[in-house]
């Protein structure tokens, strides 16, 4: 048997098309925030941590902590367990983790234009700036969510099985239409299909390795031989192809790796370096050549900081 997935936007009814479709086709509903629970249940994290993961924004001391890249593994690690079993509807953020090659899952996409999402909006007893401002904060961080996942728009139609036009659609024709899809051959599961689940919890026990060590390298994954993609710039190649593939050697079923480098890489200087949690520091001064001066000296030597120049932005940030 095989399950779905629905990814949204906000008031565009997906809470009527979920429970309609549930009723429908008597799936169990598996929403972010059972997931963001056995994450933090599993891995002994906070659920709020698990959240701004989720939902964004990034952290401007990411790239030092790489909290989101961690806490992102074991969101994919969660979810692949899931995958092993059947009629299950994926609703939320976490549908974007499901892989195109877990094709037993059939990817939905709801979306409507933001007139008639604010019209919904206004139904529902909010005023239309208050709507506004709803939308523009959940757009941000759906957006958010699948650029950094995908480097993609959020109604890209290579995102999904089928994209929903909520405009034309009530819930009832739009449970209709994703049932039709459903029940199409290309959705059965196939072991092909199985083992791209597989392949999924291994990816991410290597993406987890890896960033446990400092390192937020491209996984790929088939029949456990690992590809991994290097974007960053380095200078000695192979003397990082070698700790990588040292890193992903010890996680348990992989059975061969290929380090090769990403669309993105180009050669540079690469300091290698000590990848313990540097210190993080915010500097608030309005004398703005001081700070960021303080800021490149601390920089290099390995203190995680980010500069803000009044204490307004410091509260925000």
């Amino acid at each position: 048997m095989s399950s779905i997935s629905l990814f949204n936007t906000t008031f565009i009814e997906e809470k009527k098309v979920r429970e309609r479709l549930a009723a429908t086709t008597t799936f169990r509903i598996l929403q972010d925030a059972d997931i963001i629970s056995e994450v933090s249940h599993k891995y002994s994290i906070g659920e709020d941590k698990v959240e701004r993961a989720l939902y964004g924004p990034q952290s401007v001391f990411n790239r030092f902590t790489l909290e989101r890249e961690r806490i992102t593994a074991y969101l994919k690690a969660v979810v692949a367990t899931h995958l092993t079993s059947s009629d299950i509807i994926y609703s939320g953020h976490i549908a974007l983790l499901i892989p195109p090659a877990v094709t037993h899952v059939l990817r939905v996409g709801l979306f409507d234009k933001m007139s008639n999402r604010i019209q919904r909006a206004m139904s529902e007893g909010l005023t239309e700036k208050n709507a506004i401002n709803i939308m523009k904060k959940n757009d941000a961080s759906v957006a958010n969510w699948v650029d950094y996942l995908y480097k993609n728009e959020m109604s890209d139609p290579s995102l999904y099985d089928i994209i929903v036009p909520m405009g034309d659609n009530s819930p009832e024709s739009a449970v209709q239409l994703i049932v039709e899809n459903y029940h199409k051959p290309a959705v059965l599961e196939q072991e092909t299909s199985r083992q791209a689940v597989e392949q999924m919890a291994l990816s991410a026990q290597v993406e987890l390795a890896l960033v446990e060590k400092g390192y937020t390298t491209e996984v790929k994954s088939f029949d456990g031989e690992i590809t991994l993609l290097v974007n960053k710039s380095v200078a000695n190649f192979p003397k990082l192809a070698k700790t990588l593939t040292a890193i992903a050697e010890s996680v348990d079923g992989v059975r061969g790796i290929k380090v090769h480098t990403g669309k993105e890489y180009h050669i540079s200087i690469y300091r290698n370096q000590e990848f313990t949690l540097p210190p993080k520091v915010l500097l608030v001064d309005d004398e703005q050549e001081f700070a960021q001066t303080l800021s490149e000296r601390l920089n290099m030597r390995n203190y995680g900081t980010h500069t803000v120049f009044d204490g307004k932005e410091a509260l925000e940030l």
